[in-house]
């Protein structure tokens, strides 16, 4: 699931959300990519990019967990094949668990950054406002008289250049 986020929000922001609301779980970073940030709640996790003011956010195995580690373990034991089918045991038996993990991820960051995204919104249209009504011959038009109005312009001005 994607979320249209501020561009110039930084993974130490999202951390502090995620420490701050998720106390109790474990928060890990990436290893390779310094603008993953994982979720970790037992079996599942939540995985957070945030990639060019989008976050992605979504549920997956916690591959990390002794359970899921030592299955894939025991997996490669029984060569490619056997991995596939333990991994793909796992996502059966928590797929469930771990769409709803992602979901509530999701809720909360939407809650979240959705508040910061209305409040700079009100501040845009406040300045707007008053910069516009600071103008003294600011008129809204509706959109047919707008059409009637270039209409009218586009005839005046190609007339005059005729003459």
């Amino acid at each position: 699931m994607n979320l249209q986020v501020d561009p110039n929000v930084s993974m130490e922001e999202i951390q502090e959300f995620c420490k701050s609301k998720y106390p109790d779980l474990k928060l890990k970073k990436a290893l390779l990519n310094k603008n993953v940030l994982m979720i970790q709640n037992g079996m599942v996790m939540g995985v957070v990019q945030n990639k060019k003011g989008t976050l992605r956010i979504r549920g997956d195995l916690n591959t990390l967990n002794p359970v899921i580690l030592i299955g894939i373990v025991i997996g490669v034991f029984f060569g490619f094949i056997g991995v596939l089918v333990i991994v793909g045991i796992f996502y059966l038996i928590k797929n469930k668990e771990r769409k709803e993990f992602g979901e509530q991820v999701f809720a909360d960051f939407n809650k979240e950054f959705a508040k910061k995204k209305i409040k700079k919104l009100k501040k845009i249209l406040a300045i707007e406002k008053e910069s516009l009504s600071s103008q003294p011959n600011y008129r809204i038009y509706h959109p047919a008289q707008m059409a009637e109005l270039v209409d009218a312009l586009v005839s005046n001005t190609s007339s005059f250049g005729s003459a």
